[in-house]
């Protein structure tokens, strides 16, 4: 995986490299999760996206760059109420890497997003800070951003 991801990053500003694995319904990464999301980074990666959990799980800033384990259940039906917070990423990105994250917290609502309630998005702010990225990168990481596009009709 290093040669590979090494090899893409030779080819761009910015590389997100985006990871299917992980024990479902897990609240914490497994080790294999850590490691392939650590040497991903260790190989020229700028920002890590992992799914398959279906369920949140905590946001680590690793070297500089966000590590984001899982983002939850998007778009599939469960009947785990523990899959209803999700979270949509949008990563403000520049010539040199990731300036920026806004997670912006859903509820699953059996396959069909709706904006989290407040109990929700608490729950979805409680799984992603579980290592306290939230709060110790606040100038990196927004939680509850909106999705409205601003005046310019250009997302930022």
């Amino acid at each position: 995986m290093a040669e590979i991801v090494g090899r893409a990053k030779a080819r761009c500003d910015v590389l997100v490299v985006s990871f299917h694995g992980g024990t479902e319904l897990a609240a914490d990464p497994n080790e294999i999760q850590k490691a392939v999301a650590r040497a991903a980074i260790d190989a020229g990666a700028d920002l890590f996206l992992g799914h398959h959990p279906h369920v949140l799980q905590p946001v680590e800033i690793y070297k500089g760059k966000p590590i984001l384990y899982s983002l939850g259940n998007f778009l599939f039906v469960s009947p785990t109420p523990a899959t209803r917070p999700e979270i949509v990423l949008r990563a403000r990105l520049a010539k040199d890497g990731v300036r920026g994250l806004d997670l912006i917290p859903l509820d699953g609502n059996w396959g069909r997003p709706k904006p989290a309630s407040p109990e929700t998005a608490a729950a979805a702010r409680a799984a992603l800070n579980r290592l306290g990225a939230l709060d110790a990168f606040p100038e990196l990481i927004r939680f509850g951003a909106a999705l409205e596009a601003p005046a310019s009709g250009k997302l930022p």
